[in-house]
C-alpha cells in the first residue's frame, strides 16, 4: 500500500507497568519490577523521599530568610545608632 505507515500502539514489555498508580512517575518505557507490589512499594518510597526533600528545602529556605531578616535588622540598628551619635 501507499501512504504513511499505520501507527500501532507499542506493546508493553514485561518490565513495564500497565496501570499508572503514580502518574508523575509513569512514562513510556519506564522499567518496573516484575512484581507489581514491589514496584508500588518502590514508587511509594520515591514519593516519600521526594516529600522529605521538599520539606527540608522549605525549612532551609525559611531559616535563610529569617537569618537575612535578622542581619538586615542588625544593620539597620547599627545605622540608626551611627546617625544618633552624629
Amino acid at each position: 500500500m501507499f501512504g504513511r505507515p499505520e501507527r500501532r500502539p507499542r506493546a508493553a514489555s514485561a518490565y513495564e507497568r500497565s496501570t499508572p498508580a503514580f502518574p508523575e512517575y509513569d512514562r513510556r518505557g519506564r522499567a518496573a519490577a516484575l512484581d507489581p507490589e514491589k514496584d508500588e512499594e518502590f514508587l511509594k518510597q520515591v514519593r516519600e523521599r521526594a516529600e522529605e526533600q521538599r520539606k527540608k528545602y522549605a525549612e532551609q529556605k525559611k531559616r535563610e530568610q529569617e537569618k537575612n531578616a535578622q542581619e538586615k535588622n542588625v544593620q539597620e540598628t547599627k545605622e540608626q545608632e551611627g546617625d544618633a551619635a552624629q
